[in-house]
C-alpha cells in the first residue's frame, strides 16, 4: 500500500486602505467573499485587514461607497481585479484601495471703496454666515484685517453655500450675499478652492441748513433732486434744515441739485 500525502500551500489576501490628500479620520466598510462567517471589515486610513488561510480560487472585496468620497483606484498586486481575484496556492495578493475626499475650501475676501486709498479699496475685517442649503447649518466666519477669510472642507453640491455679509455701519453691501458651488478639490491656499468676493460702498449724509438772522421772520423751501430723480424736501419757518442720508454713490460720484428758496 501506498500513502501519498500531498500538502498544498494556503493562500492570503490583504485589503489596504488609503487616503489620498486630507485624512478627516474617515472609516470605510468592506465587503469580501472569502469569509463566510464574517464577510464585512471596516478600515481606516493606513490600516489593513488580511484574510485566514484560503484554498486556491477566485474571490472578491469591495468597498461600500461613502458619501463626499471619491474611489479613486482599487489595485490587486497580481493585477486582478477585487471583483475576481484569482488566488493561487501559496500566494498572498495585495488589495489597495484609495479614495479622496470630494470637499473643497471657500475663500472670501472683503473690500470697501475708499478714495484716499492707493487703487480706491481698503481691506475690511468683516462678519459672515455661510449657511449649509443642505443640513440647514450656520457657520460664522469674519474675515482678518487683510480683508481675506478661508475655510476648508466645504462638501461639493451645485448652490451649497449661501455667505451672508453682516454689513457694517457707514457702509452699503454691493452683494450682500452670495450663493456659491464647490466642485474641486482644494485646500485652504492652493489657489483651487472657491473664491467669493464682497465689497462694501460707504454711505454719505448730506445737510443743507438755512438760518434766519431774525427768529421766525423768513420762509425757507430747501428742495433737492438725487441723480435718480428722487426727491427731498422740507419746508419751515425761520431756521431750517434737511438732511439727505444714506446716500450711495455711483461709479464715479453721485450728484444732487439743490434749490433753496427763502421768502420773507
Amino acid at each position: 500500500m501506498t500513502c501519498v500525502f500531498t500538502n498544498e500551500q494556503d493562500a492570503h489576501i490583504v485589503v489596504v486602505k488609503q487616503v489620498q490628500g486630507v485624512d478627516p479620520g474617515q472609516v470605510f466598510s468592506f465587503d469580501a467573499s472569502y469569509d463566510s462567517d464574517d464577510p464585512s471589515f471596516a478600515l481606516g486610513n493606513g490600516q489593513s485587514d488580511t484574510s485566514a488561510a484560503l484554498d486556491p480560487g477566485t474571490y472578491s472585496v469591495s468597498e461600500r461607497p461613502e458619501a463626499n468620497w471619491l474611489l479613486l483606484s482599487a489595485i490587486c498586486s497580481d493585477g486582478s481585479d477585487p471583483g475576481s481575484i484569482d488566488l493561487a496556492a501559496g500566494e498572498t495578493v495585495i488589495c489597495t484601495f484609495v479614495n479622496q475626499w470630494q470637499v473643497g475650501s471657500i475663500t472670501i475676501k472683503k473690500s470697501a471703496m475708499h478714495v484716499t486709498a492707493p487703487g480706491g479699496t481698503i481691506p475690511q475685517a468683516v462678519n459672515f454666515v455661510i449657511h449649509d442649503n443642505v443640513t440647514q447649518a450656520d457657520i460664522p466666519i469674519a474675515t482678518d484685517s487683510s480683508g481675506t477669510v478661508c475655510m476648508d472642507n466645504f462638501a461639493f453640491g451645485t448652490n451649497r453655500y449661501t455667505i451672508t455679509e453682516q454689513t457694517p455701519a457707514g457702509c452699503s453691501a454691493d452683494t450682500p450675499s452670495q450663493t456659491v458651488t464647490g466642485n474641486t478639490v482644494s485646500r485652504c491656499g492652493d489657489g483651487h478652492g472657491v473664491v467669493a468676493n464682497f465689497t462694501n460702498t460707504p454711505l454719505t449724509n448730506v445737510t443743507v441748513s438755512v438760518d434766519s438772522q431774525v427768529d421766525g421772520a423768513t420762509l425757507s423751501d430747501i428742495h433737492f433732486v438725487d441723480a435718480d430723480g428722487n426727491p427731498y424736501d422740507a419746508n419751515d419757518v425761520g431756521d431750517d434744515n434737511l438732511t439727505v442720508s444714506n446716500l450711495k454713490p455711483p461709479a464715479p460720484a453721485v450728484t444732487l441739485n439743490c434749490a433753496i428758496v427763502v421768502d420773507p
